[in-house]
């Protein structure tokens, strides 16, 4: 596929997996209480009510995103010069099952500039601080999904 040089925003749904796992984090729930927190917790494996261990381990996995990340950014912008803004997609999976979706990480090409406000050369890119998190049922198409299970059924149906 080529695009074109003077494209500016790119945002497809492009995932980008890194070979460490997203740790989870077991947080309570609107709603519930000390002790079901805790129930769940620790059928979650992590009995540990203070241990800041998975915080860490999180923000080791968000820096190691961002730096892969980062170097996909470089190589587009360098085959792609316009390129100003884009995302990367994450899928994300809850711990309980109830909802996995996705994230959604944005970056922008910023031009640094000296001291009296002069653009210099060379931009950087700067990427989101954290992921803005989307629904499964907000990012897929409904219609789609449906168009698929009805042609499913009917082929079923002509096997018969």
């Amino acid at each position: 596929m080529a695009l074109p040089k003077s494209l500016r925003i790119f945002d497809p749904c492009i995932v980008l997996k890194i070979p460490s796992k997203r740790p989870t984090l077991i947080v309570p729930r609107r709603g519930e209480t000390q002790r079901e927190y805790l129930r769940r917790k620790s059928l979650q494996g992590d009995d540990n009510l203070t241990s800041t261990t998975p915080y860490y381990d999180m923000i080791e996995y968000e820096i190691k995103y961002k730096q892969a990340i980062f170097a996909m950014v470089q190589k587009m912008t360098s085959c792609l010069p316009n390129l100003q803004e884009g995302s990367v997609w994450e899928i994300h999976q809850s711990v309980d099952g109830r909802e996995d979706g996705w994230l959604r990480w944005t970056w922008i090409k910023v031009p640094p500039m000296d001291e009296s406000g002069l653009h210099l050369e060379t931009s950087r890119i700067v990427i989101d601080a954290s992921p803005v998190p989307y629904a499964n049922s907000f990012t897929s198409n409904y219609r789609s999904r449906r168009v698929g299970r009805i042609l499913s059924e009917d082929e079923d149906s002509d096997s018969d």
